[in-house]
């Protein structure tokens, strides 16, 4: 599929870079953009993630009222505005072997790779093979989606008009693998480092369920978080390594680049600063490659595989042909607005 940007959409998108990105990441972005762009993953992915095709993954809620006051010469004034609660698709996280699924993600690892480290070779499974080695190698980027502000757009033009601002900026990169090849491939300084929560995986459990006990199905450990995973199926190797990458993401990990997530400060804005691979209260996933995913849930979840004749397992419809995925990180957020000249007072919840 052959997308261009006008050169107005590219300024635009230039302009939210230069926000926050370092100015060689920048440049580099000027141009990648302009040129017409091969893509597995299209644009319109992006727009229907944030349109009324995966309103049900935001899951709006209103949560209770924040009281805000003003007062000047002629007294004081009192206003209330509502507290409300939605997800939004934050991040993009692409995993691959050696060329990203999305373009702009790929071009931009390319890029600032060679800024943050030098890369070195490795040994990866070969795509579209599940069944071939033990171990799995994948690389990996986390980069703010435009799917974000779309579906503040989309809430705000609803009858209540609310939403809260998204943490993220678009196509602003969180995380690059490649950023230190040898910690990332080899894992070994954050085996050391997280002697604590060692049991916790990714792997088939019902939503919600931490610990699913010894029969379940553990596709993998979420330590040491690295680019290596003892699981000859890609698509299951593939799901450990996107979590790792938000873990690493939300919590850091010592010798690998990452970029805060942490948004715009306000008098009453949370968004949610923790992840949980085994439930969806903090956050959740949607696939956007190689199969366009309506729904969000975690990775594993057992309610959304589908076991077939040839497939008992299940997942056949969720596996890439190539061994490239892309998915969407859905994050929980709580805000209510403030009017003009208020400060904040208190809230109240139910």
């Amino acid at each position: 599929m052959i997308i261009t940007l006008s050169y107005t959409a590219s300024q635009t998108l230039l302009k939210h870079l230069i926000k926050s990105t370092p100015i060689a990441l920048v440049i580099g972005a000027s141009a990648l953009i302009s040129p017409p762009v091969r893509a597995d993953v299209s644009f319109d992915d992006f727009i229907k993630a944030g349109s009324t095709d995966t309103l049900s993954c935001a899951a709006f809620e209103l949560k209770g009222t924040c009281f805000w006051m003003k007062c000047d010469l002629s007294g004081c004034s009192v206003k209330t505005t509502a507290v409300i609660e939605h997800y939004t698709p934050d991040v993009f996280v692409s995993i691959y072997d050696s060329e990203s699924p999305e373009p702009i993600s790929g071009g931009f690892s390319d890029f600032a790779t060679g800024w943050i480290s030098n890369t070195t070779g490795t040994e990866h499974a070969q795509k579209g093979d599940h069944s071939r080695v033990a171990n799995t190698y994948r690389l990996a980027d986390v980069y703010g989606s435009p799917s974000s502000q779309l579906l503040i757009n989309l809430l705000e033009s609803l009858p209540l008009g609310l939403a809260c601002e998204p943490g993220s900026t678009p196509f602003k990169p969180y995380f690059i693998s490649r950023s230190n090849p040898w910690f990332w491939n080899t894992g070994l300084v954050d085996g050391l480092l997280n002697f604590t929560g060692r049991n916790r995986f990714i792997g088939e459990r019902e939503d919600g369920q931490f610990n699913a006990g010894y029969d379940t199905t553990r596709w993998g450990f979420l330590y040491p978080r690295a680019g290596v995973v003892l699981n000859h199926d890609h698509f299951k190797a593939s799901s450990v390594i996107a979590q790792r990458s938000m873990d690493i993401v939300f919590n850091g990990a010592f010798g690998l680049y990452r970029a805060s997530l942490d948004g715009p400060e306000g008098q009453y804005y949370l968004p949610e600063m923790e992840i949980e691979e085994w439930s969806s209260d903090k956050g959740k996933w949607q696939m956007l490659y190689p199969n366009y995913e309506s729904e969000c849930h975690i990775f594993g979840d057992k309610t959304v595989k589908e076991p077939t004749e040839t497939d008992i397992e299940g997942w056949s419809d969720y596996r890439s042909e190539d061994g490239d995925y892309v998915w969407h990180y859905w994050r929980k957020y709580e805000c209510c607005k403030r009017p003009d000249g208020y400060f904040f007072l208190w809230k109240v919840k139910w």
